[in-house]
């Protein structure tokens, strides 16, 4: 009889704290939220990060904070986040720039760990300025055949320069990358002469565009581009077909939490994301500046990040830009 009065209260005892966790669960979110955005105040990734808090805090009823840290080139939010508890309460606002960190000893995992949020991301555009000789992007290609052609784009490793190294894989043509530390210097290096065109996105060059400094040739992406103020931008798949049969690469502007967040808490983050990603104010965020949204989540965002981090991780490692091979991390190469 003892023994039954005591299976009794272990089963009374269980069930107790079974409800209680299950109120827990269900009870998230109970406090503020922070997203560590790894980009500085400004920029595509932070206003991305604060545009998609405004509108999703509405949903979880709770202020969804952006702070800002870009110690170590943005691994310092990365590790950060991965400290902390697992729980839903700490986001990562990143970019592509999370890709090369395994490889280079700044964070310790790949990709496969986050539960990624991707919103989209800016179309890539090769421009020249106004005077420039090069009339079309095929009189750069034929010209890059016999001389050296000086590409301005900003730090190794980063979109802009990935993609002109695929360009350079894709065609094998004499494209010297010439670095700058961000977009915004590589455009004006463009404008003064320094360089022979640049690459840079639509969002960052709309303005030098619109008043006539730069003429885009060709964007770097798989489909033409149509824009207001702007007019057509043919795709370089026009003048490098291959490009049509290869993965592409793509800008992506966003947020992750850690894949062993609880299921609940990720479904309930997952339900602002999509109510977010139907308001106006997202979708005047993505028209003012120029960003294609994708709307990535759950095992299509997984696909898209792994593709993009097994692109930028061979090419990389091929240029001598990282520390460890991308066999070590088990990421495959891609078939260029």
């Amino acid at each position: 009889m003892l023994k039954v009065y005591r299976v009794f209260l272990i089963s009374l005892l269980l069930l107790g704290l079974l409800t209680l966790s299950t109120n827990i669960a269900g009870a998230w979110p109970e406090r503020p939220i922070t997203i560590a955005c790894f980009a500085a105040a400004g920029g595509g990734t932070d206003l991305t990060n604060r545009t998609l808090a405004g509108v999703m805090q509405r949903y979880l009823k709770v202020p969804i904070n952006v702070a800002n840290m870009t110690g170590a080139q943005g691994a310092e939010a990365v590790n950060y986040v991965w400290q902390q508890k697992h729980d839903g309460y700490t986001w990562l606002g990143h970019s592509e720039g999370i890709l090369l960190m395994p490889l280079n000893g700044a964070f310790q995992y790949t990709t496969k760990v986050w539960e990624s949020f991707i919103l989209g991301g800016s179309p890539e555009l090769f421009s020249v300025r106004s005077d420039s000789p090069y009339k079309s992007m095929a009189e750069v290609l034929e010209a890059a055949k016999t001389k050296e052609i000086k590409i301005g784009a900003s730090i190794p490793g980063a979109i802009h320069h990935m993609k002109l190294m695929y360009l350079v894989k894709v065609t094998g043509l004499k494209l010297k990358y010439i670095p700058y530390p961000g977009s915004y210097p590589s455009n004006v290096a463009c404008l003064s002469g320094e360089v022979d065109a640049v690459m840079t996105s639509l969002q960052e060059q709309s303005e030098f565009l619109k008043a006539g400094k730069l003429r885009a040739l060709a964007a770097i992406e798989k489909t033409a581009l149509d824009v207001p103020g702007i007019g057509k931008i043919p795709s370089i798949v026009e003048f490098v077909p291959q490009f049509k049969k290869i993965p592409e690469i793509k800008q992506m502007l966003g947020f992750s939490v850690p894949y062993d967040v609880p299921a609940d808490v990720i479904t309930k983050i997952r339900s602002a994301f999509i109510y977010a990603l139907r308001s106006e104010e997202v979708k005047n965020f993505a028209e003012k500046n120029y960003i294609t949204v994708y709307g990535l989540y759950g095992t299509r965002a997984k696909s898209f990040i792994q593709t993009l981090e097994s692109i930028f991780a061979w090419l990389a490692w091929d240029a001598g830009l990282v520390k460890e091979s991308p066999e070590k991390f088990d990421i495959p190469k891609p078939a260029f």
